[in-house]
């Protein structure tokens, strides 16, 4: 009966229970350069982590890493600040109380409408990435599992794409790339 929606912008956690809210939580999710997972996920581990984690983890089935929700040794900066490394933060005693309630299975929706563009390169991995697979692979250019890792195939892709619609050929995803593929791809979606 429960859904989870975080909304970064405002660094709150919505818990609903048949469709109505029930609380509200501050949190803390990933910095610029190591971003949480944006989008919708599922609940698929819980487990009694360390103080460190605040004695709860509730990991999301997230394809490019391991990502949860989890208490902090630095409270300081939720429902303040996006500084962790991707995961989403609570206060201690609030994950604890969550970690009581919800079961396996519990939907997360993660969104963050305000965060920072990063340009995109080998070795990053993220939401964004994921988004840059997909609208590849949605016009012919990407035949490989969109999995959020940028490696050599997505290079590859991003090369060929900046070739075809003469962009600048570095195999990054810079702003030019960024909007011009995400605007062909939203085109792609309505046709």
């Amino acid at each position: 009966p429960y859904r989870i929606h975080i909304n970064l912008d405002e660094q709150i956690m919505y818990v609903y229970k048949n469709d109505e809210l029930y609380k509200t939580y501050p949190v803390s999710g990933g910095k610029n350069s190591s971003p949480s997972p944006l989008g919708e996920w599922v609940i698929i581990q819980k487990a009694k982590w360390g103080d460190g984690f605040g004695g709860a983890w509730m990991g999301l089935n997230v394809p490019w890493g391991k990502y949860g929700i989890h208490g902090t040794r630095e409270p300081w900066a939720i429902g303040r600040e996006n500084v962790s490394g991707g995961c989403i933060r609570m206060n201690n005693d609030d994950v604890k109380e969550l970690y009581d309630y919800i079961p396996h299975g519990t939907k997360v929706t993660i969104v963050f409408e305000k965060r920072p563009f990063r340009n995109l390169k080998d070795g990053d991995f993220g939401s964004d990435v994921y988004q840059v697979q997909k609208a590849l692979k949605q016009l012919g250019y990407f035949n490989a599992w969109c999995n959020g890792k940028y490696g050599a195939t997505t290079k590859k892709a991003v090369l060929q794409y900046q070739k075809d619609n003469g962009l600048a050929q570095t195999g990054k995803v810079n702003i030019s790339t960024w909007n011009k593929l995400m605007q062909q791809y939203d085109q792609s979606l309505l046709e």
